[in-house]
């Protein structure tokens, strides 16, 4: 917190404690633990969300980047059933490897909310289960199940199989992957078990609700603001279970916490820690079948409990392999590199229509970077290793066209503050805005290649150092490794402030070699 010293005309000091500047709260959606991190969501929420907490901590804002772990997630129970295992080893065994997955990725996160390991967590939410009860907030109710005695379990989730009663598609419990409406299993047409086929037998079975009708009026000013896709909130019941019949989630009242109210007051939890550090503002980042989750359950608990609601959600399409073949973030880390995977996300992120993995799109994002960015990064070192003894020049930036390549980078910097922005995060635009950089830097490279003046030549290699340095600087939110190698490369510091990547590296310099591809693999 700032602390300011005033004189008064008494000679007694006293500081004045001016209030902190509100966070920034990033929230990546949760993750389920019932497989292996696959590309399609590290081009959803997750680098995105990096991304953005990365360029923000380098204009000295407070940020903290959240995500969760949902253990109790039905499609862990699912993939326990099909796989002969405890549904507590699946979620330790993925969650695990989700975790490491995002590491891999470059992804910096400073919490995971994950109930199932946090006993401190999972009292809070239990609290706030009986406080809501004790509001009136939840209210008790008989609602049908559907159970099936073959496999002597309840269908939820991915438990259940049949098509959405709202367009007919294939669906299970949770929210469409078509229309996005948000199914109870026992709401789908010709609805059966998924592990075993049959069809279950539908049981009354006594619990709690959250009606939400009461919320629609309180929220319209919030729903305004948020992106068409939210309309799906439109499709939602007039309530939701707040429990669900079973063995396996976080026990409440004799019940389980059912798994979109679980996932809301797991958030709840999380916002109340948060808060406890100062004001914020929040970001949500989500897939659109989070959509309903974070326009509506979300908000309405975050209003019942005051506090702030989110102020800008990013909502990404769903990014597909194709053919049934997941492509693991794992195995594409390891083949192109976290920086080529970042940009290929980025660059191909699925927001307002969905998006096919293709290999030969991501084998061209490698390409960009290490013939591309590292083409001409090499040639500038070059000719610092040949003419200058490996030293920064003592040279003024200059050369053929430098003075309008000043001043499209001047303009590249503010478009790329504009694309960081949390209201209008575009990580697609600055992908094109970083290549644009390089390319412009190629083209001035290429012109002044010819000039014989040495003194010439000696202020056309000091503006290229100057552009590196700024690719280094505004690179590396998107790209960290590669643009934290070419700032040791260079000698000036990784994550320094968007405002100072102009300055290149001082003259005299000793520029490091560097021990391989500055960008890439």
């Amino acid at each position: 917190m700032s602390v300011l010293t005033v004189r008064p005309a008494a000679p007694v000091r006293r500081p004045v404690r001016l209030p902190a500047p509100a966070a920034t709260w990033i929230v990546a959606a949760s993750a389920v633990p019932a497989g292996e991190l696959d590309i399609g969501l590290l081009a959803g929420p997750y680098v995105a969300a990096d991304v953005l907490a990365r360029r923000l901590r380098t204009e000295g804002r407070r940020v903290v980047l959240t995500t969760g772990i949902d253990d109790h997630h039905p499609d862990v129970v699912a993939r326990a059933l099909r796989t002969g295992r405890r549904p507590d080893d699946v979620a330790e065994a993925f969650g695990e490897a989700i975790a490491a997955d995002l590491r891999h990725a470059g992804v910096r996160l400073d919490a995971v909310a994950r109930p199932a390991r946090d006993a401190g967590h999972r009292r809070r939410m239990q609290a706030w289960f009986r406080r809501l009860c004790a509001e009136g907030v939840l209210v008790g109710r008989t609602v049908p199940w559907l159970w099936c005695a073959p496999c002597g379990h309840w269908l939820d989730g991915a438990l259940a199989a049949g098509r959405c009663p709202g367009c007919d598609a294939a669906a299970s419990g949770g929210a469409c992957p078509s229309c996005l409406r948000p199914n109870e299993a026992v709401e789908l047409a010709g609805v059966r078990c998924a592990v075993c086929g049959g069809t279950p037998e539908v049981r009354p079975v006594a619990g709690y609700v959250l009606p939400l009708e009461g919320f629609r009026e309180r929220l319209r000013e919030h729903w305004a603001g948020l992106p068409p896709v939210a309309g799906a909130l439109v499709r939602w019941p007039a309530e939701v279970p707040a429990t669900r019949p079973g063995e396996y989630g976080l026990p409440v009242d004799g019940a389980r916490l059912a798994t979109a109210f679980g996932r809301a007051l797991t958030h709840l939890v999380a916002a109340q820690t948060v808060a406890a550090d100062g004001p914020y503002r929040a970001v949500h980042f989500l897939g659109s079948r989070d959509a309903a989750l974070h326009t509506l359950l979300i908000p309405a608990l975050l209003d019942v409990a005051g506090l702030p609601l989110p102020r800008h959600l990013h909502i990404s399409e769903p990014y597909t392999t194709g053919a049934g073949r997941p492509l693991w973030a794992i195995d594409a880390v390891a083949d192109v590199g976290a920086d080529t995977l970042r940009r290929h996300v980025c660059a191909y992120r699925p927001v307002g229509r969905p998006v096919v993995h293709r290999d030969r799109e991501l084998a061209g994002s490698g390409s960009r970077l290490t013939e591309g960015w590292n083409g001409w990064l090499a040639g500038v070192l070059a000719v610092v290793r040949d003419e200058h003894g490996g030293r920064v020049p003592d040279a003024a930036p200059g050369g053929a066209g430098w003075r309008e390549l000043r001043a499209g980078l001047e303009r590249t910097g503010e478009e790329l503050a504009q694309a960081h922005e949390p209201a209008g995060f575009a990580p697609r635009r600055v992908v094109a805005l970083l290549d644009g950089v390089v390319a412009r830097a190629a083209e001035f490279a290429a012109v002044n290649a010819p000039e014989p003046d040495p003194g010439r030549r000696a202020a056309a290699t000091a503006a290229q150092l100057t552009v590196a340095s700024a690719l280094a600087c505004w690179a590396w939110p998107l790209l960290p490794q590669g643009a934290g190698r070419l700032a040791a490369t260079l000698g000036v510091r990784a994550g320094r402030p968007a405002a100072t990547a102009l300055r290149g590296p001082a003259a005299g310099t000793v520029l490091r070699a560097p021990a391989g591809p500055l960008f890439g693999l």
